[in-house]
């Protein structure tokens, strides 16, 4: 059985296959480490409604955040990588190990067939070394 170990958060996804314990991808999020002020690429503006007269202004408030915005791309990046390599075959069984926000991004996203496969583990384990991951999560 071919298990492998996910961990993630909205800056990278580290996956490791568990028996030998090694890496196998690593899927970055360029965005993820970004300030909101790199990332508002869309501000709203003001209005002057005809039907409030020419002093009624208000705000186009789209109340928009562009860290989860980018977040749920990541959250597809992994989906479909992961879609992509359970249906060659190459895994049998994922671990899941992200942030509780992350974690249900990715879950949210994921089919039902990958779903049946997963176990979650709420950790975030992104500062983690490589090395320190088995121990972590208790394989070790």
């Amino acid at each position: 059985m071919k298990k492998w170990i996910v961990v993630a958060n909205r800056i990278s996804a580290r996956i490791y296959s568990e028996k030998p314990f090694k890496a196998i991808a690593t899927l970055k999020n360029p965005l993820g480490k970004e300030r909101n002020r790199s990332l508002s690429y869309d501000k709203p503006g003001f209005s002057k409604a005809k039907f409030g007269g020419t002093s009624n202004t208000h705000s186009l408030t789209g109340e928009k955040d562009p860290h989860e915005d980018a977040a749920l791309s990541f959250a597809k990046e992994i989906r479909d990588y992961l879609k992509e390599q359970t249906h060659q075959n190459k895994v049998d069984e994922l671990l899941v190990v992200a942030e509780p926000k992350m974690m249900g991004r990715i879950r949210e996203n994921l089919p039902k067939d990958i779903l049946n496969k997963c176990k979650w583990l709420s950790k975030d384990l992104g500062h983690v070394p490589d090395t320190e991951i088995p121990r972590a999560i208790g394989l070790s």
